[in-house]
Order: structure tokens, then C-alpha cells, then sequence
């Protein structure tokens, strides 16, 4: 199969007077893993340009009554949207540039909330640019506004090479990503740069820039009063639907052996297998040496009861192996998965044929963020539904104390509670090592406090806010290992048909998933449902560090974090 890594996308929109075609060559070229396949197309002052690999043609371009749009990355309902708005002369197809022009030009801006896929685009009418990506930003887009006007990209580095401005990094970036300050405003590590946030249109004339959202789900949550046998249904209904928008028919699932994947399993394996006529593919890391990490019973178990062609090895990757060409080409550090890491598993899939990866990313931020339920419930006077919250805790061992600490803090001034904060020792079981300063972790968590009563909402739209840096250089990573990650959990129909239970339903004990293990029975195995064990990696983690590495970069470094005690 052909690779099936995401293109790029180039803007360039001077502040006065022609664009300039190379400056959108000069972006294209600085990511030849986006493919080196180039088109071009200049509209009145706005230049866009798309690169994409010979084989595969996930980029477009369309011009039409002057206006023009550059479009990368997957339109899942794209079939539906060309029947909605008509097109000319009976037309049944049409490319996802094409569809995003006539959705802007027909319905505003505020159509973009009906598009569903990972993507990014531009639209422009010769004098404006109206630059997006997807609701959850897993497709990227960078820009930079000067003197000189507008530039837009899918990599930072193709932002830098495009303004022919120096690359260097931003240390305040590094080091707030170092410390997680960060937010959706913050910039890129490489200076200069910015992201676009999540769900959010990025409009510039070249001298002007500006952004407006749209699409704010806040408003969605404890929206829907359901039963829950209409819940059951609705459920089944938008998961199957979710599934089947990501399946390419070179298809592998990341398989492990909790609840999120093995419930991909359950939806895909049977639509996979009417879509194709074989089995849906699967992979999964073991570990034979280490047995607390090892969950090879569950996903053979998986694999056993589903029409599953399951593939496993034993991973090898380091996590700082080649770091250095990981952060460059990544355009800043990475916090989450070790790069190294994620490149052997997603080579691991090429090698075996596969290109489309589907993934149970995400899914705990739906179905499992439960954190301040009880004074949300207490501010809104919920007492039936809060005493029976209270009851299962009591059933579970909890203290009358530790469940009276939050009911007592929901009343509480919020500056009492930021002190306390402030002026809170770390225990010495904390686990916090000695060789950082306290005081610099304590300034994120003053800057994003939350009071108690406030959490519970910020705890369901968790998925929606703050950069996704470690997804960007994940995204980064699969497109060099020729592979397109799907995350069927994060569809934007499902996300929101969660975010519009209440609470209580979502939430109805104090177990972990538990209204999804209830959504689940019958689908998934109940040996998966019913596990009371969690995996957790760190037997694997302290193997795997690299200390001649940690050596090699902490001693004498060039460059020193504020608050780290090196010596």
C-alpha cells in the first residue's frame, strides 16, 4: 500500500503588492517527508501550495470565481456535505478543496463546525486568507504575521523558511514546555512562530491578522436529559459511525489490553471484514520480561473472540535514541511518547503492510475524567445524586474527612485557596526529586487553578484546551514513518454526545469507566471489562533509561533550565 502520511500546506499573503511564489516553494521544500510532489496556485495577492507524496494524493487544490482553497488530510464526511450543498451539473464528487470553498462561500465561516476528519486548509478570495484545521487540531498549522504579511504552514519549519527568518529556538518556550506553563496561546519553540488553536480560523489581508473559534462545545455539556437506553443506542449508533469513517481497508489497531482498544476491536473487526473481506489488523507491543507489564493474555483474548489478524514484537527502541534528529525535525522538544518509541511501532505496521493506524488515544478524556463531581454536584444542588456519589465512597473505605475536605472547599474564597496552594509542602513520599526547585512548578499550578466547584467542567472539556505540542510532534513522527494515526474516540460527534450527559450518568460510582464498561458488555470481552488490575509501565521505563545519554546532555549542557539543581 502506498504511504499513507498527512501532505503540507503553504500560505502566503504579502502585506502589499504580488505574492511571492517562492517564498511557498521554500516552505514546501523544507518537509520532503510531506512529500515532494508540489502544486501552486495564486489567487489576486494570496499564494496557497499543497506538497503530497507520489503515492498518495491526500492534498487538493481548487479555484472557482475567485476564490481558490489548498485542503490536506482527511474529509470523513466529505459524501455527505457534497450532497448538502448541491454541486453544479448533478456532480456526485468532488475533492475536499472543492467542498470547504462552496461550504465558506454558501454558509460563512460558521459551516466549518459541520466538518468532521483531521485536516488543515486555507480559503482565500485574492484580498483575504481564511486559514483552519480540524475541532481538536490533530492536523497542523503554523503562521507568522510581520512586516512582510502573512505565512502559514503545517510545520513550524516551513514558517521559518518561508519568512527567511533564522531558526533558533525559543528558550522561554522550551523552558515552559519544561515546566508545563503552557497554553493555547502559547508559541512555538521555534522563534517566531505560532500555532493555530484548536477550532479556531485564522483570518488575515496581510497586514491584520485575527482568529475567531468555531466551534466551543462548552455550552454541550450536561446538555441532554436521556435515558439510558437511549443512551445504549445512541452510543452504538456514533461509535460504529466513528469506526467506520477511519477505515481505509489498510487498516492495523493498536492493540492493548484495557477497555478503550479492545472496544475499537468490537466496532471496526466486523465493519473492516464486510468493507474488505479480511479481517481487521492488529498490533501489539509484549513484554515477556517484564510479567507486571505484559498484558499479552488480554490481547490474545481479544484477538481469539473477534475476527482480529493480531501481529505482536517486542519493542527494542530507546526513548533518547537519535533525540537529536527527533527534536529538529519535531521543531522543539517533545513531552509526551519518546519519538524513537513511536517511529519503531509505526514502521513495525508499514512493514507489515499497513498504513491507516487506528488508535484508543483519548478516550479516558470522554469517558473517564471524573475529578471535583462532587462539588459540581454540591454547587448545583444535586443532593440526591451527590448522597448517592458519597455513598459509594463510603462503601469503598473512604473517610467522612477526606470525602468533607471538597464539600467545604466548594464554599471557600478562591484566593484562600490559591494561598494554600502557594504556601503547600510537598510530602516526602511525594516522590518529587530533590534536584528541582518546588517554587517552579508551583507557578503553573497557581496559573491554572481551578476552583473546586469550577473543575468538574474543565474536567470534561480537558480534551479541548491547551497545544497539543506532544500531538504535533507525534503527527510529525508518523508522517516520516508513513503512517496516518486515527483516533476514532475523539470523533467530534461522539465527543459531543458525551460531553451532553449529565453527570451522574456519565459518572453514576466511583469505579473507573464505568458507564462505558455497561455501554460495552456484550461487545467487548467481560474478562476485559471486569479487570480490577491496571498496567502500568515503569518496570519497562527503568530499563529502558539510557544513562550514558542522560550523561552526555546534563553534564556541563550548554544551555541550563532555570530550577534544575545540575550539579
Amino acid at each position: 500500500p502506498g504511504a499513507a502520511t498527512m501532505g503540507a500546506i503553504a500560505v502566503h499573503l504579502p502585506a502589499d503588492g504580488p505574492p511571492d511564489p517562492r517564498a511557498v516553494e521554500r516552505m514546501l521544500r523544507a518537509s520532503p517527508h510531506r512529500g515532494t510532489r508540489f502544486e501552486r496556485v495564486i489567487q489576486g495577492r494570496c499564494a496557497l501550495g499543497i506538497s503530497h507524496r507520489e503515492d498518495l494524493d491526500d492534498a487538493s487544490l481548487f479555484r472557482e470565481d475567485g476564490m481558490a482553497s489548498a485542503f490536506i488530510g482527511t474529509l470523513d464526511n466529505a459524501a455527505q456535505l457534497v450532497g448538502d450543498l448541491d454541486p453544479r451539473d448533478g456532480e456526485r464528487q468532488a475533492s475536499p478543496a472543492q467542498v470547504v470553498l462552496r461550504l465558506i462561500r454558501t454558509g460563512g465561516l460558521e459551516g466549518l463546525s459541520r466538518l468532521r476528519g483531521v485536516f488543515a486548509a486555507a480559503v482565500t478570495d485574492g484580498s483575504e486568507v481564511w486559514c483552519f484545521r480540524d475541532h481538536l487540531a490533530f492536523g497542523q498549522l503554523f503562521y507568522r504575521h510581520d512586516a512582510r504579511g502573512f505565512f502559514a504552514a503545517t510545520e513550524a519549519k516551513q514558517v521559518v523558511a518561508g519568512a527567511g527568518i533564522p531558526y533558533e529556538p525559543d528558550l522561554q518556550v522550551v523552558e515552559d514546555t519544561f515546566y508545563a506553563n503552557v497554553d493555547d496561546d502559547t508559541p512555538c519553540a521555534l522563534n517566531g512562530v505560532a500555532r493555530l488553536p484548536k477550532s479556531s480560523v485564522l483570518v488575515s489581508d496581510g497586514e491584520r491578522t485575527r482568529r475567531r473559534r468555531y466551534w466551543n462545545p462548552e455550552s454541550l455539556i450536561e446538555s441532554a436529559r436521556p435515558s439510558i437506553d437511549e443512551v445504549a443506542a445512541r452510543f452504538h449508533e456514533l461509535m460504529a459511525q466513528a469506526t467506520a469513517r477511519v477505515l481505509t481497508g489498510s487498516d492495523v489497531l493498536s492493540l492493548s489490553g484495557g477497555v478503550d482498544s479492545p472496544a475499537l476491536a468490537a466496532f471496526a473487526a466486523p465493519i473492516h471484514v464486510e468493507m474488505t473481506g479480511r479481517p481487521l489488523g492488529a498490533l501489539s507491543m509484549v513484554f515477556p520480561d517484564f510479567p507486571s507489564v505484559d498484558e499479552s493474555a488480554y490481547i490474545r483474548l481479544v484477538a481469539e473472540r473477534l475476527p482480529i489478524d493480531l501481529h505482536t514484537f517486542q519493542p527494542q527502541a530507546h526513548p533518547l535514541d537519535n533525540i537529536e534528529y527527533w527534536v529538529r525535525i519535531c521543531d522543539g522538544p517533545i513531552p509526551v511518547t519518546p519519538p524513537a518509541e513511536a517511529e519503531e511501532f509505526y514502521l513495525k505496521a508499514r512493514s507489515l503492510g499497513y498504513n491507516n493506524l487506528l488508535s484508543g488515544d483519548f478516550a479516558e478524556f470522554l469517558i473517564d475524567r471524573k475529578y471535583g463531581i462532587l462539588s459540581h454536584l454540591l454547587w448545583q444542588r444535586r443532593i440526591k445524586e451527590l448522597w448517592t456519589q458519597l455513598g459509594y465512597r463510603r462503601a469503598k473505605g473512604f473517610s467522612w474527612a477526606s470525602l468533607a475536605r471538597p464539600l467545604v472547599s466548594t464554599f471557600l474564597p478562591r484566593q484562600l485557596l490559591l494561598l494554600r496552594l502557594r504556601n503547600r509542602a510537598l510530602p516526602d513520599d511525594s516522590g518529587f526529586p530533590d534536584w528541582l526547585d518546588p517554587s517552579f512548578v508551583k507557578v503553573p499550578e497557581a496559573r491554572f487553578f481551578l476552583h473546586p466547584r469550577e473543575l468538574w467542567r474543565k474536567e470534561q472539556m480537558a480534551f479541548f484546551t491547551g497545544p497539543g505540542i506532544g500531538m504535533e510532534a507525534d503527527e510529525i513522527c508518523s508522517a516520516v514513518s508513513g503512517v496516518r494515526i486515527r483516533r476514532p474516540w475523539i470523533d467530534i460527534d461522539l465527543a459531543e454526545f458525551f460531553l451532553s450527559l449529565p453527570a451522574e450518568m456519565k459518572f453514576p460510582d466511583h469505579q473507573r469507566k464505568t458507564l462505558a464498561r455497561k455501554l460495552l458488555r456484550g461487545k467487548v470481552p467481560d474478562e476485559i471489562l471486569d479487570r480490577s488490575d491496571k498496567t502500568f509501565f515503569n518496570d519497562f521505563l527503568l530499563a529502558r533509561i539510557d544513562y550514558p545519554a542522560f550523561r552526555k546532555w546534563l553534564i556541563n549542557p550548554t544551555h541550563r533550565i532555570r530550577g534544575v539543581s545540575y550539579e
